[in-house]
């Protein structure tokens, strides 16, 4: 029976969270992204939709991208941070090259364990890869439990994570991330720098296991090229390969054409020499046979070159379109990749095979040069090998093991020099996007208008502007008047730049430590608890990207029991919702405090207009001071002498002044 080929994952499934897991945070660096991808991906990562997002107002991927790319706007993209470059005059690079994702997620039933995962592709994050491209992509998971003495995880993964965390922390160091440590006084932590740090320990928590190469590679100290053979070797694969596959998105632009295409000239000249301190001196045999991959209307110097590859036995070809794709595709080549194998007589069979796949086009800036201003981009990709006996093409056998179905190749048709075309060259990019004086703004609410609050980590004097354009008046330094009493979701910077003018968005942080958060509904007793009694998951929040209520305009929703309070009186449903808090909150782990204070206070201050909190007005007590009571607190938060214990009464004091009780009686033998 035929073997029915299934699609493999879309790079948006890639960041799909395991199961009894959810994603907190996670890295991200491309060349370019979109809101369309970026909104399904991270919809994936946190199991929230884009109003539930909205609404939580926490970063949970941090995007490091070609400083080219126009800003991605805070409320275009909840929980997405679009990092600007520091300095134009500082650039390690000449475009932004590698893509790569390291995503972090934590254990729903054991808040303990946690996993990290690595992506590499050649896509970029947008939707374009999605529906047109042939692209790839290649990930590998570590969880903590696989750090443990006895476990027998494969220390490549250890040594991936490492080199990748290495790789991120220089990036950090060349754009502007300050956001993720942005914090409202009073408030040492919040949901998004809880994420970032949880990421940080994640990653730290992983050594570099002596004496094994990673598969993970970048071109920061030396090209792609030029480490390309000891990857290779690392791989351990044995035997030197008689057959080579390159593909590129790109080739060079200005090639000879009485000789192949140089870069590739030297990709294969690298392969092809002795290394007698090697146990396998030649990575390729000399008379190889060498497929070269490309788009036939826009593979540059290609073009020009067939001849001159034709003379040397180098067949040029179109992509493979895997079968999965449908018998009518037309994607275009995107990816890039080096294969290369021992391959049978038979033709249908090969063996000892390894790949290369990254964000590297077989260019100079690309593969040959290291990165720098004015010469190499900055790239990443993996080398790693393959299963053993792989077939060439074979539809009974399952798909997961031809090689057709992994990899844009065939071996049906050679184009001829007048079918393929130079096509365009790669476009310019417009001004970059740079790190504005102030990377986000806090909120203070006042009345007749709110505050923002500034505070700038870079020299150049700059203004707020309004929505209507207009610059903003400061009355003190990094302090500025809103045009009225609603928080904005962003608002707009305007600089100078040398003989430049720039502007910036700039998410603004509210009082609850959300970013760019959608205005919170009023919540009744039966949806406050709904939304605490949630915890640690995400609450319960408005389910659309404008933070429209899904259950009336007041954001009232049903209890989770779909119990209605209706018939209750005030007074007990209030009662009722605080001894409902003790017994939840008693059972919170250290770990998980801050977190639950936070979902605390915010979710108080939203049900603080509600009928069954106002009938408290008339009666002159504090329905709250239960909860100063030490059995209604865990032991490690019993007292303020501990940190967790002057959290918790901070919010206590902060939910009280909003309810307007702090000044009334309290209840019982409460203090």
């Amino acid at each position: 029976m035929a073997s029915r080929s299934l699609p493999p994952l879309s790079l948006t499934q890639h960041f799909e969270a395991p199961d009894d897991f959810v994603g907190t945070f996670g890295w991200l660096c491309g060349y370019s992204a979109d809101a369309g991808f970026l909104n399904t991906a991270l919809e994936r990562f946190t199991g929230q939709t884009q109003g539930r997002r909205a609404a939580s107002g926490t970063i949970h991927l941090a995007g490091i991208l070609d400083p080219g790319l126009p800003q991605i706007l805070p409320t275009e993209v909840p929980g997405f941070l679009h990092a600007p470059l520091l300095s134009s005059s500082n650039k390690p690079f000449r475009l932004m090259h590698a893509k790569a994702a390291l995503l972090g997620f934590r254990c729903v039933s054991d808040r303990t364990v946690w996993q990290l995962r690595l992506i590499v592709a050649t896509g970029n994050w947008t939707r374009q890869t999605l529906e047109e491209s042939l692209d790839l992509a290649w990930t590998i998971n570590l969880a903590s439990t696989d750090l443990k003495p006895s476990s027998e995880s494969d220390p490549l993964l250890r040594a991936d994570v490492v080199a990748a965390r290495e790789f991120f922390k220089f990036l950090r160091a060349t754009f502007d991330v300050s956001a993720l440590s942005a914090t409202t006084p009073g408030h040492p932590e919040n949901t998004t720098t809880r994420g970032f740090r949880e990421l940080e320990e994640w990653c730290e928590a992983v050594k570099r296991p002596q004496g094994v190469a990673p598969r993970f590679f970048d071109n920061r100290d030396r090209s792609l090229l030029d480490q390309l053979p000891r990857q290779v070797r690392a791989t351990g694969v044995k035997g030197d390969a008689n057959y080579l596959a390159l593909g590129s998105g790109y080739f060079e632009g200005n090639a000879d054409a009485s000789q192949p295409p140089s870069v590739l000239c030297k990709i294969v000249d690298s392969l092809k020499a002795r290394d007698d301190t090697a146990a396998h001196a030649r990575l390729l045999k000399p008379k190889a046979e060498i497929d070269v991959y490309v788009n036939p209307r826009a593979c540059q110097g290609v073009a020009h070159c067939a001849k001159s590859m034709a003379a040397l036995n180098w067949d040029v070809r179109a992509p493979g379109q895997p079968s999965y794709f449908g018998k009518e595709a037309t994607r275009t080549l995107h990816a890039k990749f080096i294969f290369a194998a021992v391959r049978a007589k038979d033709d249908s069979r090969c063996d000892h095979g390894w790949l290369y796949l990254g964000s590297g086009n077989l260019t100079s800036p690309g593969f040959t040069c290291k990165a720098s201003a004015q010469g190499g981009n900055l790239e990443a990709g993996v080398v790693f090998a393959l299963p053993r006996q792989l077939l060439w093409a074979d539809r009974r056998v399952d798909p997961r093991g031809v090689v057709t179905e992994m990899l844009p190749l065939h071996r049906n048709k050679i184009l001829k020099p007048e079918e393929i075309e130079s096509g365009d060259v790669m476009p310019e990019r417009p001004e970059p996007f740079i790190a504005p004086p102030v990377s986000w703004c806090r909120w203070e609410p006042a009345l007749p208008s709110g505050l923002l609050h500034c505070e700038s980590h870079a020299a150049p004097a700059f203004e707020v502007l309004d929505m209507e354009g207009r610059p903003c008046a400061q009355t003190a330094s990094g302090v500025f008047p809103w045009t009225d009493a609603t928080r904005p979701r962003q608002v707009k910077l305007r600089w100078r730049d040398g003989d430049r003018v720039r502007t910036a968005n700039v998410p603004v942080l509210d009082e609850f430590g959300r970013f760019s958060g959608t205005p919170l509904a009023e919540l009744d007793m039966a949806s406050a608890w709904w939304q605490l009694d949630s915890f640690p998951l995400a609450a319960e929040e408005d389910d659309d990207a404008e933070g429209n209520a899904p259950d009336g305009e007041d954001g009232r929703q049903r209890g989770k029991s779909g119990r209605s309070r209706a018939a209750h009186s005030p007074i007990r449903n209030l009662m009722t919702l605080v001894e409902q808090i003790a017994d939840k909150q008693t059972q919170i782990s250290a770990t998980d405090w801050s977190s639950w204070c936070s979902r605390l206070e915010q979710t108080l201050t939203q049900a603080g207009r509600c009928a069954d909190v106002r009938v408290f007005d008339t009666l002159g007590l504090n329905p709250l001071s239960p909860l100063w009571e030490t059995p209604f607190r865990p032991a490690f938060a019993e007292t303020a002498e501990s940190v967790e214990g002057a959290r918790y009464e901070k919010v206590l004091r902060d939910v009280e002044v909003a309810w307007g009780v702090d000044k009334a009686e309290r209840m019982g033998t409460a203090r």
